[in-house]
């Protein structure tokens, strides 16, 4: 009630007529009620355009508070996506097999992990080949007693390929797990099979970012057994054993050890085709790297 009287009288002082010579404020009347001075018509209107400029000025205020609420709005839910996604994938870190338990709700989840594995797994090898490169590079430089013009090895022409393939290699072991468990006669969605399939991958895309480390600090037997094993495990094990988990509610379970067995020879020939397709020809530029050094 009080907000109400105090804008009503704000609003109301805006009319008054205030005398230039002794500042004396009156509702009306053509001359001052305290010296007598004769008052000028147009202050109440100088007094109003004031008010209506801070009328103008605090929608403004009002309409940029507006265009910034959204996006606190949408800070505040991605902080808290991305602290969600932190406690499950602990989680999964502990437990792998609650996994199994992850529904379409969690596709996201699943295709995010699956984007961290493969950018670990890249820059892991781009890492470790970038160390090489620069010592033999440099110690080559000095010898001749010139100073090397290129200080490391492209980022985009070494990384883009290692992504692409090992994209490909996911991307067919999931399209595998999902045509053999719907061959099940099993209710199951391909959103459901990227989410449990990228909560699988979760301790070894853990090993791939301890690979980003060895890669780093130069260490070939380290990154390179933390990475075969890895991709051994993501691309062939793993998918066997979701199938063979949804074989056993199968009515076809007393087959579910060759369903498994399927799974991962079906991906081996992908694997196979995908490599013969797109890889040789970078494998051979990599044996040429290593050649050299």
């Amino acid at each position: 009630m009080k907000r109400i009287e105090m804008n009503f009288n704000e609003e109301r002082k805006s009319f008054y007529m205030i005398c230039p010579n002794c500042n004396h404020e009156q509702e009306s009347g053509r001359f001052c009620g305290v010296c007598g001075t004769e008052i000028s018509t147009e202050q109440p209107v100088h007094q109003l355009d004031k008010s209506a400029d801070q009328q103008q000025q605090q929608q403004q205020f009002q309409s940029a508070a507006t265009e910034v609420q959204p996006q606190s709005d949408s800070m505040a839910k991605a902080k808290q996506a991305s602290s969600q996604f932190g406690k499950n994938a602990l989680q999964l870190l502990k437990r792998p097999s609650i996994a199994f338990t992850s529904t379409e709700n969690h596709f996201v989840s699943g295709l995010v992990t699956m984007a961290i594995y493969i950018t670990a797994f890249t820059l892991s090898l781009y890492l470790l080949a970038n160390k090489f490169y620069k010592l033999t590079m440099g110690g080559f430089s000095s010898l001749m007693g010139e100073s090397s013009t290129q200080q490391s090895l492209p980022f985009f022409k070494v990384v883009s390929p290692i992504f692409l393939f090992v994209l490909l290699f996911l991307a067919a072991a999931t399209v595998t797990i999902f045509v053999a468990i719907k061959m099940m006669n099993i209710n199951f969605s391909f959103q459901k099979a990227v989410a449990q399939y990228g909560g699988l991958i979760i301790p070894f895309t853990t090993l791939n970012i301890a690979a980003i480390v060895f890669g780093y600090s130069g260490s070939i037997g380290f990154t390179l057994v933390s990475l075969n094993a890895s991709l051994v495990f993501t691309v062939f094990i793993l998918p066997a054993i979701m199938v063979y988990h949804y074989g056993m509610n199968s009515p076809h379970k007393s087959r579910n050890i060759y369903w498994g067995v399927g799974t991962s020879a079906v991906i081996m020939l992908i694997t196979y085709f995908i490599v013969r397709t797109f890889a040789l020809d970078f494998i051979e530029r990599m044996q040429e790297f290593t050649n050299i050094l």
